[in-house]
């Protein structure tokens, strides 16, 4: 795992004491919800999620922020986010960081999945430094990252998928196509009422000698799948590269 605490993420408020680990725990299962943590001296925290055990290419995770009023209780705001679970059994997941504002005087935090064998190992740091809201997905090699890839083989009418994410803002997905003619859509994985549901940008045609079709789709704080289908007659390579924003 990386460090959890990366310093130049915060602005230094003087006399301000160092981060302080408020809770950790490595759930062998989900779904998960914690106790109210209270986060009042606080001014900022840092969460940081490794998927681990499930090895379920769709396995998607929900992290849930409910932060509440300390005089009330009463709910104040909610974050969600979602991140992509491990994708190969035994090997962790990218970490993921979150670092927000906080909310309120009381944080829970809940984690489920829409698939079954995911564990998360979870840290939240509390600050006293003044934060830039943003979120950063590690790169590692089991787990979703910003996808790179060069003369990609693909078979007739097969597709394949690039997990990324979750983003800060847009997510965006450059294909060039080398023989034939590819599709490229991208879906961001977002948490509603029915349960997971994929909003997608559409499919966008990669034609041969037209470099750079690009497909974009805001997904704020969600992760994002990139589906690519080889729509010609024969095997084809592609070069895909996958941007988005983390902060």
């Amino acid at each position: 795992m990386s460090s959890p605490i990366d310093l130049p993420d915060f602005i230094t408020t003087v006399g301000a004491p160092p981060p302080q680990l408020l809770k950790f725990d490595a759930l062998d299962g989900l779904p998960f919800t914690s106790t109210p943590l209270p986060v009042t001296p606080w001014q900022s925290i840092e969460l940081v999620l490794t998927p681990f055990n499930a090895g379920v290419a769709n396995n998607v995770i929900t992290a849930t922020l409910t932060w509440r009023d300390g005089s009330t209780n009463s709910v104040v705001w909610v974050d969600k986010y979602t991140l992509w679970s491990s994708q190969a059994v035994g090997v962790n997941g990218a970490d993921v960081r979150i670092v927000v504002p906080v909310r309120g005087s009381s944080v829970v935090l809940s984690l489920a999945s829409n698939g079954a064998g995911d564990g998360v190992a979870w840290f939240m740091f509390g600050t006293s430094r003044v934060v830039v809201p943003r979120i950063q997905c590690d790169v590692n090699t089991a787990g979703p990252h910003l996808a790179v890839a060069n003369a990609f083989s693909l078979a007739a009418g097969a597709s394949t998928d690039f997990r990324v994410g979750p983003v800060s803002r847009r997510v965006s997905a450059q294909l060039t196509a080398h023989v034939t003619t590819f599709t490229v859509a991208l879906y961001a994985e977002v948490p509603a009422v029915v349960g997971l549901i994929e909003a997608s940008s559409g499919f966008a045609t990669a034609i041969v000698g037209t470099p750079g079709t690009v497909a974009e789709l805001m997904a704020s704080q969600m992760a994002a799948r990139v589906h690519v289908t080889n729509t010609g007659a024969g095997v084809a390579n592609f070069d895909l590269v996958v941007l988005g924003d983390y902060q």
